[in-house]
């Protein structure tokens, strides 16, 4: 009843009079009887939890399904939880010691997002078109999803804002040294040479070659050469990700970067 906000009148309860008065005995009370209620259910029948978006979840809501997982180890329940990578930052070795069992999602083939693609536009739609998409959404069905809906509506050619926003939320996470390159080589575009990148960025400030070597361990660069003996060329992982940082610059610094390009 506590965890749903049901007051009960607790008046000949005394249990649940204490434990009101004690924030420590109620969260100990309150995760027994969300154990025992999954612990009746599953002597009933077997019983599945399912939770999305996990990487917003709540400390306690975690700790209480641990507990029930450890508990109910021989019984006929099944957790399972959706979550975006960034869940491991929230929470580090989630349900490690339980069994837990990790199935990335693989990206969606270029064949499929085509095929997709061409549903909602028509078969009618340019090659040209459809392979920009693919390729910018690279694999990633919620932004493929969001660049065709833009296209319907004829916003085509510009990042939908949800798109950005998720992009956003991933470079926030990186240092600030990391995401002061990101922005700076966004603006010289989809790959770029150090050397021009030093330009913009400077060297007095920040350690550019640590940065930039973090930034490919990390994926969210990519570096190669063109031959041997030449020079290191760095290219966004993502098209969306140089979009998302490029947005990330103020006007000024936007002016500024180009001038210095």
């Amino acid at each position: 009843g506590e965890i749903v906000g049901a007051r009960f009148d607790d008046a000949s309860d005394v249990p649940l009079r204490a434990a009101r008065s004690d924030p420590q005995l109620m969260g100990d009370q309150m995760q027994r009887a969300f154990v025992d209620l999954l612990e009746g259910e599953c002597k009933e029948r077997p019983l599945v939890l399912l939770l999305d978006d996990l990487q917003w979840g709540d400390r306690p809501t975690v700790a209480a399904l641990d507990v029930a997982l450890r508990v109910l180890e021989e019984r006929p329940l099944a957790l399972v939880a959706f979550a975006r990578p960034e869940v491991d930052e929230t929470f580090p070795e989630l349900w490690q010691s339980r069994g837990a069992q990790r199935i990335p999602l693989a990206p969606l083939p270029k064949r499929a997002a085509a095929r997709l693609a061409r549903a909602v536009l028509d078969d009618g739609a340019p090659d040209a078109l459809v392979d920009g998409l693919v390729e910018k959404a690279a694999g990633n069905v919620f932004f493929l999803e969001e660049l065709l809906r833009a296209e319907v509506e004829g916003r085509g050619g510009e990042v939908p804002p949800t798109v950005v926003a998720i992009v956003q939320s991933r470079l926030g996470a990186l240092d600030v040294n990391e995401r002061r390159v990101l922005r700076a080589a966004s603006v010289l575009g989809g790959s770029f040479a150090p050397e021009a990148l030093r330009v913009l960025v400077g060297e007095r400030e920040l350690d550019l070659d640590r940065a930039l070597d973090s930034l490919v361990r990390g994926e969210v660069l990519t570096s190669r050469r063109r031959g041997e003996g030449a020079p290191v060329e760095y290219a966004f992982r993502h098209a969306l990700v140089r979009e998302g940082a490029y947005a990330m610059l103020t006007d000024v610094d936007r002016a500024l970067g180009h001038r210095l390009a």
